[in-house]
């Protein structure tokens, strides 16, 4: 496809970019938190009420599964615009755009601006992202633009023989990262910088003094922020803690059975998350794929991270999709290079989006027809609605007038429209999360936005490091009892008061607590909610 191609379709590129942009942050506001999203808006929102950035805490008890870095962004966005649900979520969509817009510019650099832009609209329309973590206040989003920015430093100063360059940056964003998510950034940089010593046999720069200025940033910077934790709480239980959790999902915590399974299912999981672009891997049989892999830097080194990191995720059974969301970048680079409307090959890829066109039409008359079951008394509008758009598309692809690729960008984006306007009113309607927004109306009401307290012992809880069933590094620590983090950060954001958590009885104060965490006699119960997650009563109580 040639770049004139592109200028042709330059209303069609607009009217995308200016649809998704749209889509991407009206749906911020429509459902409660869920997932992990609770997680990460109460120790942000604990840090903003404490004045103590430094220590993640849960209902004023240290949490140690993340780092803190993306709390005190969230911070910082709660200062200035608020806690509203919308507002838990606005980092994802806008990582999202910043990974596609500095994806793009990079691209254009060293390969052609067509695969700039196809590469960043692959990205930004990933079926798993649009359709669910652009619309979640989770960390991968950000996490895979910092992974970005790390790895794309490392080619560019390479590229230019910057080696102070290369090292500072990658390993400023690589101690971002690693303050952000844990230990996978240390693996990106270590497997990225060898594999490229490797094909390009050129070991030297490894063993610079430039590389060395680049472990000291990293330990400056991380062993100051462990220095500074260490007046607060012990940096040791930290540490092995988000090494835990980096490691509890590889091959050495789980069974031979479970390895062989996502041995095997691991690539058809990956096509998953990639769709609808996965079916751009048929460009990839054309006979110049090798020759152009190996005259092209970019595409070289795209292809060698992506096949030397993703095989930690590979060997690991308890992967999840969103670990992967940082190959999807350079995986779409490669795929759209080769995308060509003049080969045989753009036949299969022509039919392959009129089947989907008929299948989303199929797909909108049956919700339609089938409205009572699926409760769609609760969308803004019918699902009808948007078979005009999917019918015009239709005719567009018909006509040959208009690039193959951007009639399917367009596709996403419509369904993604008709997700916003159809799919997530009905969840809002007749989500379980709801009890969070009702209960928590509820004790307000009744507390009069005074303090409320979190009732109950704390508990022993261990970070270990296990081979098999033998642990070989252990550290205890004490938790609260549990109780929702929607709850909780509810609560805290109305009243503006952290839910502490104490065993300390006192008159005419407010408490909540878990069923088996409740007191037996001198209490008074004012409300009680069930959450379905835990299968678990809550109760808001005083003491008499």
């Amino acid at each position: 496809m040639s770049i004139f191609t592109l200028r042709q379709n330059k209303n069609l590129l607009f009217l995308i970019g200016a649809l998704f942009i749209i889509a991407l942050y009206t749906a911020l506001h429509q459902l409660p938190l869920r997932a992990e999203e609770p997680r990460r808006a109460i120790v942000a929102l604990e840090m903003l009420l404490s004045g103590n950035y430094w220590t993640p805490t849960i209902n004023g008890e240290f949490y140690y599964n993340k780092p803190p870095i993306y709390n005190w962004l969230l911070s910082l966005l709660f200062a200035g615009f608020g806690t509203a649900d919308w507002v838990v979520r606005f980092l994802s969509p806008t990582s999202l755009l910043l990974t596609a817009l500095i994806n793009y510019c990079f691209v254009r650099k060293y390969l052609s601006e067509q695969t700039a832009i196809l590469s960043s609209l692959c990205y930004l329309l990933s079926g798993d992202i649009v359709f669910y973590l652009s619309m979640l206040g989770e960390i991968d989003l950000f996490y895979t633009l910092l992974v970005y920015l790390q790895i794309i430093a490392i080619f560019h100063y390479y590229q230019q023989q910057r080696f102070a360059q290369l090292f500072l940056l990658s390993y400023l964003f690589m101690t971002i990262g690693l303050l952000t998510k844990g230990l996978p950034s240390i693996a990106f940089q270590g497997i990225t910088l060898l594999t490229m010593a490797f094909y390009q046999r050129q070991y030297r720069w490894l063993f610079s003094l430039q590389h060395l200025a680049g472990i000291l940033l990293f330990s400056l910077l991380f062993g100051g922020y462990f220095y500074i934790y260490s007046h607060y709480n012990n940096p040791i239980t930290y540490l092995l803690k988000l090494f835990t959790e980096s490691s509890q999902h590889t091959a050495i915590q789980k069974g031979w059975w479970q390895n062989l399974e996502h041995l095997f299912l691991f690539p058809l999981n990956f096509a998953k998350i990639f769709l609808p672009w996965s079916f751009l891997a048929l460009f990839l049989f054309k006979q110049k794929v090798r020759n152009e892999l190996k005259q092209q830097p970019l595409l070289r080194f795209a292809a060698y991270f992506v096949l030397s990191n993703i095989m930690i995720y590979w060997l690991s059974p308890g992967t999840r999709d969103r670990y992967l969301y940082m190959f999807l970048p350079f995986v779409a680079m490669i795929v759209t290079h080769f995308y060509d409307e003049k080969h045989p090959l753009h036949n299969y890829f022509r039919h392959i989006l009129s089947g989907l066109l008929l299948l989303v039409s199929g797909a909108l008359i049956l919700a339609q027809v089938d409205a009572q079951k699926w409760q769609l008394q609760y969308a803004v509008c019918s699902p009808l609605w948007f078979l005009l758009p999917v019918v015009g598309i239709f005719y567009l692809h018909l006509s040959h007038r208009y690039n193959t690729f951007l009639l399917l960008c367009l596709l996403v984006v419509v369904l993604r429209c008709s997700y916003n306007l159809v799919t997530l009113p009905v969840q809002a309607a007749t989500i379980d999360q709801r009890i969070y927004w009702e209960s928590t109306d509820k004790i307000l009401q009744i507390t009069q936005q005074q303090p409320i307290y979190l009732y109950g012992k704390l508990h022993t809880e261990s970070a270990h490091f296990k081979k098999g069933e033998q642990a070989l590094i252990q550290v205890d620590y004490q938790q609260p009892p549990f109780i929702p983090f929607q709850t909780s950060f509810y609560l805290s954001r109305h009243n503006r008061h952290i839910v502490q958590r104490t065993n300390e009885p006192q008159k005419n104060r407010f408490y909540i607590a878990p069923q088996n965490e409740l007191p037996t006699d001198s209490i008074k119960v004012l409300y009680s909610f069930h959450e379905k997650r835990s299968n678990n009563m809550y109760h808001l109580f005083q003491f008499q």
